[in-house]
């Protein structure tokens, strides 16, 4: 006890009256919301350039761009010179990503615990709608609708096979393999009618894409577009569509009659190039048909290997034969409809 006494005697002494408090070294909520603002930045600038877009929610950074549209107005009537216009929308963005950031973090070193609990709970309700609704529309129903193929005498119209696509290629240019995951959706009326659609994202932003192959007659077209970070590119060109060709799922039909896949029959060689190659596996019975639920395909010319898997088979008495008129006139060489215009089409596309 005394020589606690002592101690506490000493320390008193020292302390001369008049003398200021050393400032406190508790990291304060500008400092933090500086540190935050530079990492978000940072973040987004490797999401563009080494993720291509991909790694932050596209619909997340958008709403976030909202809140630089106050430094774009102003921008555009200070009267300033291009760089001028560019540092002022530079200054504003920085601005406004700091209040963001400090705005919480005051909030959050400032507030009681019982606070501390309500905010971390809204965040996690936040993020757990927000991850719900992504889930949602990325996993589409794979429940099969449309005419009861079971029933008698029943006579397949339209044949609709729609599931996951996934395929492996070889880069010509950086000579490496690479490989490829989406949605896909094929529709037959028939032999002479075939239209398949590949495409990958739910909604046209920086790494969507969709390939359209539409056959009417004989007469094949292929269309692909992509959209990334800096814009959209793609183009088509005509397609193999007479009796040779290998279109996935094709060979289901027998001119207009659908005869399904028969267990003799389920390899199938290119006339032309053997080793374009089509097999059916995973067979299953669709009503007195047998139906594949896996579609492997070979491309020896650009070492494509492609797997469909089919997730879902329906019947139904439509489209007609005009639906697939207007989609090889809507994508095809002479683009005699307007580019944009829905035929209801599965998947994303500029303006859906």
């Amino acid at each position: 006890m005394k020589n606690e006494h002592e101690n506490n005697a000493g320390t008193a002494a020292d302390q001369v009256p008049g003398t200021p408090t050393p400032p406190s070294r508790k990291i304060q909520p500008h400092q933090i919301a500086l540190w935050l603002m530079i990492a978000f930045v940072i973040l987004i600038i490797l999401n563009f350039v080494l993720f291509a877009g991909l790694l932050l929610p596209k619909r997340g950074l958008l709403a976030c761009s909202s809140i630089l549209l106050p430094g774009t107005w102003l921008s555009l009537h200070s009267g300033l010179g291009e760089v001028g216009r560019m540092i002022l929308q530079m200054a504003w963005g920085g601005f406004a990503l700091y209040l963001v950031f400090y705005f919480p973090v005051k909030l959050w070193m400032t507030s009681s615990r019982h606070l501390h609990i309500a905010l971390a709970a809204y965040v996690l309700l936040c993020f757990g709608t927000y991850g719900f609704y992504e889930w949602q529309t990325s996993h589409p129903d794979w429940k099969a609708y449309g005419l009861n193929p079971d029933r008698a005498g029943f006579a397949p119209q339209v044949v609709v096979l729609s599931g996951e696509f996934n395929s492996t290629w070889r880069d010509q240019i950086e000579n490496r393999l690479r490989d490829n995951h989406a949605f896909f959706e094929i529709r037959m009326r028939g032999h002479d009618y075939y239209y398949c659609r590949l495409w990958h994202g739910d909604h046209w932003e920086p790494g969507s894409w969709f390939n359209t192959k539409i056959v009417v007659r004989g007469q094949g077209w292929n269309w692909g577009l992509s959209c990334s970070s800096m814009g959209t590119r793609g183009g088509g060109g005509s397609l193999e569509g007479d009796d040779n060709a290998l279109l996935p799922g094709r060979r289901l039909w027998n001119n207009q009659t659908f005869t399904g896949a028969r267990q003799d029959d389920l390899i199938v060689e290119h006339r032309q190039w053997p080793r374009n190659t089509e097999e059916f596996s995973g067979l299953e019975k669709a009503g007195r048909w047998l139906v594949p639920t896996r579609i492997h395909t070979t491309c020896e010319i650009e070492s494509l290997v492609g797997y469909y898997h089919i997730k879902k088979i329906e019947f139904w008495p439509t489209p007609d034969t005009n639906w697939f008129e207007q989609v090889l006139a809507k994508y095809g060489p002479d683009h005699s409809k307007p580019f944009k215009m829905d035929l209801g089409e599965p998947g994303v596309a500029p303006g859906k």
